[in-house]
């Protein structure tokens, strides 16, 4: 996927018009979604933002003007190298370990 095309699947190529909002473009559609992803188009470049939510969580990650990834985890900014993030293997919520 890029702010133009779309490849599904089954290996289809559709045209694509992201706003420059966020749009749903995959989720879990069970009784229980455990997921959601969202895209928008980053505003003058051919790049996408991407925000998807885990349980009850949620990651965005933004191209910035350094042709690098801000990336936010629950609306905090946290440094690539500094931090990691994982699911604990005992949780059933999808509850981020810091």
């Amino acid at each position: 996927m890029n702010s133009s095309n779309l490849r599904t699947f089954d290996e289809a190529f559709l045209e694509l018009k992201t706003p420059p909002c966020y749009t749903l473009a995959s989720a879990d559609n069970s009784k229980q979604p455990t997921f959601a992803v969202f895209v928008r188009k980053v505003a003058e470049k051919d790049a996408l933002a991407v925000k998807f939510y885990i349980g009850n969580n949620f990651v965005e990650i933004i191209p910035n003007n350094e042709g690098k990834l801000d990336i936010f985890v629950n609306k905090e900014q946290i440094k690539h190298a500094e931090q990691s993030y994982q699911y604990s293997a005992d949780q059933q919520t999808y509850d981020f370990e810091y």
